[in-house]
């Protein structure tokens, strides 16, 4: 954690997990407010196969760019993927709605991987790598708590939250695009 660039990446994770916690309690709200048991479990799946499928898809492809650069246009897509979540979709339009988000979630999290592994010190990696699960875990857990807050007074302010965490990490990315570079003069 010595390069500022990693602090600022995980930072942003936190964001990224935050929006899937999120998403795990607005799918659970959905199946209540829509008399729906299966949406609880079918919303989170889907954004498991949306995860799965451009993993697949872009398992020989590289993308353009650093990872860093990466980051910031991949981040920017996966904001704006959560948004069809704010018009209150039908139960199967939240099923197709939360693929796109799931597609975009691999390259991002492969990125963060690329990035980390970029800015961390040598022999330093694996630490890194554990900061960067912990990061999205903590967002995600972050996530799950304020949505479990607002669901039951607020449940439209719940479908919000998924697009605000995304857009967090897209924020925390774009601001810190000098950061990002290998050997980045500030390591404090």
């Amino acid at each position: 954690m010595h390069h500022s660039g990693l602090r600022r990446l995980f930072t942003a994770l936190t964001g990224t997990g935050f929006a899937l916690g999120a998403l795990t309690v607005w799918a659970v709200s959905a199946a209540d407010r829509h008399n729906t048991p299966w949406l609880a479990g079918t919303v989170p799946a889907a954004l498991s196969v949306g995860s799965v499928a451009a993993g697949a898809l872009l398992a020989h492809r590289a993308l353009p760019g650093t990872p860093a650069a990466q980051l910031r246009k991949i981040s920017m897509a996966f904001a704006a993927s959560w948004l069809p979540l704010l018009a209150e979709p039908s139960p199967w339009a939240a099923v197709v709605a939360v693929l796109v988000p799931g597609a975009v979630l691999t390259p991002l999290i492969t990125s963060a991987f690329l990035t980390t592994e970029a800015l961390s010190a040598p022999g330093m990696v694996t630490e890194a790598y554990a900061w960067l699960i912990a990061a999205v875990g903590t967002g995600q857990a972050a996530g799950t708590a304020l949505a479990g807050l607002t669901t039951t007074h607020h449940p439209h302010t719940t479908a919000a939250l998924p697009a605000l965490g995304a857009a967090f990490t897209t924020a925390v990315h774009l601001a810190s695009r000098r950061h990002m570079r290998p050997g980045h003069p500030e390591h404090r």
